[in-house]
């Protein structure tokens, strides 16, 4: 009788690349599936009295004896955090969500509502200024500033870079100007370049005044708390 073989693993050795759509999009899938489902196993542990002291590796029982019940509990935790471990866990996540959106560009959407909005031009600031006629009514002259623009959990730099993108100066030729009035921040809790700022979202200050504020937020967050994935 011939020897089933063994499932191999999802991912690709770390130091390949991701080359075909549909295995991107199956890692993708996975990672939110397996996810959620550690979450729950996680959930469970701790209501069955497990102590979780850092994340998956650290679950254990908290009394010597385990009963059978919190033993299946400890190793359905076990289970799908190795599920993640074969597929590439997040690092290969990030590489295939970055070969999905080179294929569709959802910054272009981005740019594409933000330009319907009338935003990529920046938003008006209203001055008063009281004019020098007898009735001294108020008139109000209008600038434009940058739109601000938060992105949470960014996989690419497709936003910073339509932010810093330039052209010449329709009335100076010798001068270029920007295209778009955006002032882009872009965070990930696992940055993938220098202009992405490494931080938690749970972690991310918030404005300390009104003109601090973003005026429109860009979330691709996958909720997955643990840094082992």
């Amino acid at each position: 009788m011939a020897k089933k073989r063994k499932p191999q693993p999802l991912a690709p050795p770390p130091q390949s690349a991701l080359r075909s759509r549909k295995r991107a999009r199956q890692v993708t899938t996975l990672f939110h599936k397996y996810s959620q489902q550690l979450d729950a196993a996680l959930a469970r542990a701790r209501s069955a009295g497990c102590k979780i002291d850092g994340g998956p590796r650290d679950v254990h029982a908290k009394k010597e004896s385990t009963s059978a019940e919190e033993h299946a509990l400890l190793e359905e935790v076990k289970k799908w955090d190795n599920k993640l471990k074969e597929i590439g866990g997040r690092e290969e996540y990030q590489r295939a969500s970055q070969m999905n959106t080179s294929l569709f560009s959802t910054s272009k959407w981005v740019l594409g509502v933000l330009g319907k909005w009338g935003w990529l031009d920046g938003l008006p600031i209203e001055h008063s200024q009281t004019s020098n006629d007898k009735s001294a009514k108020k008139s109000k002259s209008t600038s434009r500033r940058d739109t601000r623009l938060l992105e949470i959990g960014a996989i690419n730099t497709q936003l910073l870079d339509a932010a810093a993108r330039t052209r010449l100066n329709s009335k100076q030729d010798d001068k270029t100007e920007r295209v778009h009035r955006l002032d882009v921040q872009a965070i990930d809790i696992r940055s993938t370049d220098d202009r992405i700022q490494q931080i938690d979202f749970f972690d991310y200050p918030l404005p300390k005044n009104d003109t601090a504020q973003n005026n429109a937020i860009c979330s691709s967050q996958v909720h997955a708390p643990y840094d082992v994935l």
